[in-house]
């Protein structure tokens, strides 16, 4: 039995013993009335003949579940019930049952009186202090797939469902970062269909792309000539706000070196987010520095990616730092044909835009014909003239 259960059960018996709109109050003739289940349920034990007995069992067993009550001096004395205060497991327990049945929002009083009836009558009785602060924050603590409840603010009764703040796992955050990003790379490469990307920081690569986390270029083909087109991402593994803040401030660093450059979060979208009114915050934030934001969906189970979808698409800029591009370009197949503007595969010449008959039917890259009538001339002629 769980503890929402449990402290129903005891409060029903409890009123037993209640006159109209008082507190409970046992005699020690209401122990001879009392079936062994009733006294299992009010005290914890069957069994119990001996009023002293009972009543020191009692007030430890109900004290567990919340309920305090007065002991009046002498053997023979009195128990009234005088306090009510939930447990955080009783609210933990209430909440995770809540958010495993899809409830998406309710009041918590009217939540009670509709699961926890007997409970909720106790606590408005004349006489009976009453007090759910341990109980809201352990209802507040259930979590059931990374979501929680929250309250409205100040002492509001209402509550909804929203996502926790989410961190993947690891043992520091570098190394939560270098893992995410090893998972992260394939989406990314088939998200912006990357002619290259790295995931730089994994490979520390002496600092040549300073603190981005992935680099890649995409190639732009166009009727008159082909571009070359630089993206910068910065990746967070958690999606609490000081790292997010911080991700946007190394985001604007990269922009100079970059034509989009974006911030990659954990569960950054409004369906996901654990605070609505920061997320618009923060997008606005990005939006004014010209910076993209992607957001990662999670599968709890395992904590996989299930989905990588653009929040807030980042702004064009003109490159004032090409360094980066070009240590990209130069560790790839890719190069920029000087005579026909295209992007080319350096062996195949595949996309050449300038290609003349060689060997009969055969064609070929005119820019290699080029380099090889010069290589067949310097190869022929006599150096000794």
């Amino acid at each position: 039995m769980n503890a929402p259960d449990a402290m129903e059960r005891s409060a029903a018996e409890c009123l037993r013993f209640a006159q109209n709109n008082e507190p409970p109050r046992l005699l020690k003739s209401s122990l001879a009335a009392m079936s062994a289940d009733q006294r299992h349920t009010l005290c914890g034990k069957k069994g119990i003949e001996q009023w002293a007995a009972f009543k020191e069992r009692l007030l430890g067993h109900q004290a567990d579940m919340g309920f305090y009550w007065q002991p009046t001096p002498g053997r023979g004395g009195p128990l009234s019930l005088t306090a009510i205060e939930p447990p955080a497991a009783a609210g933990k327990a209430l909440g995770e049952q809540l958010l495993n049945e899809g409830v998406p929002e309710g009041r918590l009083d009217e939540v009670l009186k509709q699961r926890m009836p007997s409970v909720a009558e106790l606590m408005h009785r004349h006489g009976i202090d009453s007090d759910l602060d341990a109980f809201r924050s352990g209802f507040k603590d259930a979590v059931c797939g990374n979501r929680s409840y929250r309250f409205a603010q100040g002492r509001s009764q209402r509550f909804s469902a929203a996502t926790r703040e989410y961190r993947y796992p690891g043992t520091n955050s570098r190394r939560r970062e270098d893992q995410l990003g090893h998972a992260l790379l394939p989406w990314l490469k088939e998200a912006f269909d990357f002619a290259r990307v790295e995931h730089v920081q994994s490979r520390r690569q002496g600092g040549r792309f300073e603190n981005a986390d992935f680099v890649g270029f995409r190639i732009r083909r166009q009727m008159a000539n082909d571009e070359f087109v630089m993206y910068s991402f910065e990746l967070k593994a958690t999606n609490d706000i000081p790292a997010i803040s911080q991700a946007i401030s190394q985001a604007v660093n990269y922009r100079s070196r970059s034509n989009y450059t974006y911030i990659i979060i954990p569960l950054f979208d409004a369906a996901q987010f654990h605070d609505e009114a920061r997320l618009s915050e923060l997008l606005a934030m990005c939006r004014s520095n010209g910076i993209g934001a992607l957001s990662m969906s999670i599968d709890p189970d395992g904590d996989r990616i299930a989905d990588l979808v653009e929040v807030q698409r980042a702004e064009y800029r003109s490159m004032d730092d090409a360094d980066w591009l070009r240590t990209l370009v130069d560790q790839s197949s890719q190069e920029l044909c000087p005579l026909c503007r295209r992007i080319v595969d350096a062996g195949s010449r595949l996309h050449c835009g300038w290609k003349v008959p060689q060997n009969g039917d055969d064609i070929g890259c005119m820019k290699q014909r080029l380099e090889e009538s010069v290589g067949v001339r310097a190869d022929s002629s006599d150096p000794n003239e």
